[in-house]
């Protein structure tokens, strides 16, 4: 799952959904710039927080995936956003530091060294408490969210309608560098984390051969060599008949972008990385046309649809997808605006595939277009939506 803000107390999802992973990206209490409050100087208090969301969930057998976001303004740079305009102390969402490249990789290192170190290597605050009955803190990590990557001559998508240029505006060479300084960083104290690239907003071929292929100014290394996995953000999962008004002919939305960014990876050398989806939905954060259509349906169209795209996605080779629910405390739709609620929709779905296939290894499947799915798994069993 995602969160924004996290639940830390009451509204925990422990007992009605089964989850399997948690990102903690663009968490308030997790971001760069929230822990480290002066250059050298990490909250005690910010520290404190994630401690015990990484022990909460990690005592629930969940895998947690970290991401690197939000730069502190004393590292910040870079110049005004032509499209949104002040992207140095805040983004269109008022988060600050979002688009900001940091003006320090030796803070890059520094910051990620020391989480790592805390939540997964011996004489690390968390990990000499809670290592030997958890496990390692930290399972993924993520190299910030949604950057701008368009294929416009200096990587930024100016005119592209990519929604991702809100978030980090520096150039493709600045991120790789973001990129592998972390990289190295992590590699240098636990391997088994797996770090994936930037989670790019949908699917955009241009933005991932700009990552993928470009070099570092600083560090010389390309972002394919700074990464384990490949992450994005298969959205738009719109209901029948309703089309999304900024929808981008250039991004592959949904789970048929699955197909479309295997096929991308596999053609162009990567066939060895892993897909996770690390944010998936169809809620917005409005009371689109989409949303009421959506709400307003039966539980089982729900059930169906999340059960679908879920086996789909798994079926075209994604390891993990976590869902983003915008409106998790909707009270407009009633019950089904609450996936926490929704027992016949959102909540049934995610117990019934996290118990019917997650784990599984798929060996056949059939589809209709628009509407049954099934698979077949290597231990016999079968499931169908």
């Amino acid at each position: 799952m995602n969160y924004v803000q996290y639940p830390v107390q009451g509204n925990s999802t422990a007992g009605k959904i089964s989850i399997g992973g948690v990102r903690l990206c663009q968490t308030l209490e997790t971001r760069w710039n929230v822990i480290e409050t002066s250059a050298g100087v990490y909250s005690p208090l910010a520290l404190a927080a994630l401690d015990s969301m990484i022990t909460f969930h990690r005592q629930n057998g969940t895998t947690v995936n970290f991401g690197l976001y939000g730069t502190p303004l004393f590292y910040a740079s870079g110049a005004a956003n032509p499209t949104y305009g002040d992207n140095i102390t805040r983004d269109p969402w008022n988060v600050m530091g979002a688009a900001a490249n940091p003006t320090s990789l030796a803070a890059v290192t520094n910051f990620t060294s020391m989480l790592v170190s805390r939540y997964n290597a011996p004489g690390g605050a968390w990990f000499d408490v809670y290592g030997a009955t958890l496990g390692k803190g930290i399972q993924y990590w993520e190299t910030w969210n949604e950057p701008s990557m368009g294929a416009a001559s200096n990587g930024n998508s100016t005119g592209s309608g990519f929604k991702s240029t809100s978030f980090f505006w520096g150039s493709p060479a600045q991120l790789v560098d973001l990129a592998q300084t972390q990289y190295a960083a992590i590699e240098a104290i636990d391997p088994s984390i797996v770090v994936t690239t930037p989670g790019f907003s949908m699917f955009s071929a241009a933005a991932a051969n700009t990552f993928m292929t470009t070099a570092g100014s600083s560090t010389g290394m390309t972002g394919a060599q700074s990464c384990d996995a490949f992450s994005w953000h298969p959205y738009r999962q719109n209901p029948p008949g309703v089309v999304f008004s900024n929808w981008n002919e250039n991004q592959i939305t949904g789970s048929a972008s699955a197909k479309v960014v295997r096929d991308w990876l596999n053609a162009n050398g990567f066939s060895s990385m892993k897909m996770i989806a690390s944010e998936w939905g169809i809620d917005a954060n409005a009371a689109t046309d989409a949303q009421r259509l959506w709400y307003a349906s039966s539980g089982k169209f729900r059930y169906n649809w999340i059960m679908r795209s879920f086996m789909t996605l798994a079926a075209q080779g994604t390891a993990s997808v976590h869902p983003w629910h915008w409106g998790t405390t909707s009270t407009e739709y009633g019950t089904s605006g609450n996936w926490q609620l929704d027992t016949l929709g959102a909540q049934k779905a995610y117990n019934d595939f996290a118990a019917k296939a997650v784990g599984k290894t798929i060996v056949s499947g059939t589809y209709k277009y628009g509407g049954e799915v099934s698979l077949t798994f290597s231990d016999g069993t079968s499931l169908t939506a």
